[in-house]
């Protein structure tokens, strides 16, 4: 099987263990047979943005494609906005980042199914492109969506539900957030 993973959570030269946990599990999934490569969306950060703070200067300076311990990561960019501004939309456009990559990797990997962490963003922008491509849609829930993000306002809310009840497998890290969601 050929998955597709998309994380914004994922290790990179801004970050060797932001992610790793993501990372470890693509490892397992290779180590059991499946064909992974992995799409690590970061925030756009043109002049003057990146010189907002040390931490979008270095968003500027990751490559947009790596090998990270034997796995082809991609790491292309997305319009997001300082202090989760516009967040409601923000799959939409980490879609609208993330699709010409998209595209140039199924050329030579005919992904079978799109794995996605978290719900929004990349959740979101994983549905989109599940629609686009007739791929089904496997997001696993960490537990910010349902502890913050889902609170956040009413559109946070409605598109994580759209996205849980499109994905054809939510994976919850927790009883707890199982107990969340259920009452969500």
């Amino acid at each position: 099987m050929k998955v597709l993973v998309i994380s914004h959570m994922y290790p990179s030269t801004f970050s060797e263990i932001e992610g790793i946990f993501v990372h470890q599990q693509v490892k397992e999934l290779e180590r059991q047979g499946c064909e992974v490569k992995v799409i690590s969306p970061k925030p756009w950060t043109p002049f003057p943005i990146e010189y907002l703070s040390k931490k979008w200067k270095r968003y500027s300076q990751i490559p947009k494609k790596v090998i990270w311990d034997g796995i082809e990561v991609h790491y292309p960019r997305y319009l997001d906005f300082p202090k989760a501004l516009f967040f409601a939309s923000s799959g939409e456009r980490m879609f609208k980042g993330i699709q010409k990559t998209v595209d140039r990797i199924l050329q030579d990997f005919k992904f079978d199914l799109i794995h996605t962490h978290v719900a929004l963003p990349d959740g979101y922008a994983g549905m989109l492109l599940a629609k686009n491509y007739k791929k089904p849609l496997v997001v696993t829930i960490h537990g910010a969506d349902f502890q913050q993000t889902i609170l956040r306002n009413k559109k946070c809310r409605k598109n994580i539900k759209e996205v849980i009840n499109f994905s054809c497998k939510t994976i919850l890290v927790s009883n707890k957030l199982k107990k969340i969601g259920e009452k969500n």
